[in-house]
């Protein structure tokens, strides 16, 4: 693995290997302790970041590598001279052997990759992807319900915007027959680049209708104030009353942080399990991290 910066950089047997390794690390974590030793990671979030970030560096602590992590950006007032992103990669890239990114454009990653040779991975670009969410995401389905093929998906919320919810999608069509609706208001549908290649692999219909009775899986990305009102977020809201008729066997996901989209009674309900979402991160970053900087 040479860089992580769209889910597609993989293929179905490294998404596995990785699963696999972060299972052998969440059942016995003191077998991994130095193996990074010597190792180096900048987190370099030029976007707000709580999981990923604190959760980036403590797999790169708990492997016994070193952090150093970046929180500003030069162009904040108060700080020294602008310096361009491209010179703090090409610095910050001769200091670490691992950078996890954090950007508000798109192309971030991208030109970071061409101006260092410390590996990149990518931590949110923007309102394109965030590919070690959608490995931990697909490693929590596949602990709690023991398979990555054959389910229904509901995936609900500002399809449009969730950098999340695009990775998701993306790496549900390596596994088959895999089910997958997309709930969202009209204004806000998953946009056509990231369907245009997947409806050859996932059976995906649309739908502004809140109706997940029968799903495996509900992946609930949530609506900002900025994506709608607040009459319209309730109607993607997933409550007490919605969870009732859940199947029994149906997980609820979220890549976190939650805004109203799940009410705060679910959290007492064995079908949520976002909050396990989030600690199995630490988990599948440790197993990143190994397979792209071991020998």
């Amino acid at each position: 693995m040479k860089n992580l910066i769209k889910i597609e950089d993989l293929n179905k047997e490294e998404i596995l290997e990785i699963l696999n390794l972060a299972k052998k690390i969440k059942n016995n974590p003191n077998n991994f302790l130095d193996q990074l030793k010597g190792k180096s990671l900048a987190t370099l979030f030029f976007q707000p970041s709580t999981r990923t970030r604190i959760s980036s560096s403590l797999a790169m602590q708990k492997l016994g590598g070193d952090v150093v992590d970046l929180y500003e950006s030069k162009k904040e007032i108060g700080m020294s001279k602008e310096e361009s992103f491209e010179d703090t990669i090409r610095v910050i890239g001769d200091y670490v052997d691992l950078i996890c990114l954090r950007h508000n454009f798109e192309e971030a990653p991208f030109v970071a990759e061409k101006n260092t040779n410390a590996k990149i991975i990518n931590c949110g670009n923007g309102k394109d992807q965030h590919p070690t969410q959608a490995l931990l995401d697909l490693f929590t389905i596949w602990e709690e319900l023991r398979r990555l093929e054959n389910l229904n998906v509901s995936i609900v919320g500002g399809l449009k915007n969730s950098r999340s919810a695009h990775s998701f999608l993306i790496a549900l069509s390596f596994f088959d027959n895999n089910k997958i609706k997309l709930i969202s208001p009209k204004e806000l549908k998953m946009p056509k680049k990231y369907l245009k290649s997947l409806k050859k692999t996932l059976n995906i219909m649309e739908s502004e209708d809140l109706e997940i009775d029968e799903e495996d899986v509900v992946y609930m990305c949530g609506l900002t104030s900025f994506d709608a009102e607040k009459e319209v977020r309730v109607g993607y809201q997933l409550n007490k009353e919605r969870a009732r008729k859940l199947k029994e066997s149906t997980i609820i996901l979220n890549p976190l942080p939650r805004i109203d989209e799940i009410e705060k009674e679910i959290d007492k309900i064995p079908n949520a399990k976002y909050f396990q979402q989030s600690k199995n991160g630490l988990f599948v970053r440790m197993a990143i991290f190994m397979k792209m900087l071991e020998n």
